[in-house]
């Protein structure tokens, strides 16, 4: 049973099968962390982003999802335009060479009970992040409902996991 009031996992290291385990509806965040789990501070239009967030992202098989941005990240051909973007990124840049040496791509996840509520949570989550920032997450690019007057309501526990 889905909790009424979903949370964020903790934040995890990636391991290969681990997608195995999540096998359902939700939304999940990538972040940009250093050796020590510490998040790295990321510049945006509106501030600094210290939970080094990356990319939003829903999908009614998260681990499968999860997968496919890891080999999307890592230039193998799967469809998954933001782990494309961070491949072109991390090796037709200076990314890892100098700005973000020994860093690495940390997740965290929300179940839900289905893609309906999953794509609603991401598109939260996406629009509270441009309220603080000015700008999408880095990876994302675009945001699907540009409304403005439903922003008002935005508000919710446990999903703003960047503060």
């Amino acid at each position: 049973m889905i909790s009424s009031s979903p949370s964020w996992t903790p934040w995890l290291n990636w391991i290969y099968g681990l997608s195995s385990s999540y096998k359902w509806p939700g939304i999940y965040c990538l972040r940009l962390a250093d050796a020590n789990d510490t998040p790295v501070q990321i510049g945006r239009l509106m501030g600094k982003d210290k939970s080094g967030i990356l990319v939003f992202g829903e999908s009614v098989n998260v681990g499968n999802r999860l997968l496919q941005f890891l080999n999307a990240s890592n230039g193998r051909r799967v469809p998954h335009a933001e782990g494309e973007r961070l491949f072109l990124v991390q090796y037709k840049s200076q990314f890892q060479k100098q700005v973000h040496k020994d860093t690495k791509i940390q997740f965290t996840v929300m179940q839900l009970s289905s893609k309906t509520e999953a794509e609603q949570q991401e598109e939260k989550v996406l629009k509270l992040y441009f309220q603080d920032f000015g700008e999408l997450p880095p990876l994302n690019s675009t945001l699907e409902d540009k409304h403005f007057p439903d922003w008002k309501n935005l508000g919710s526990p446990g999903l703003k996991i960047w503060q």
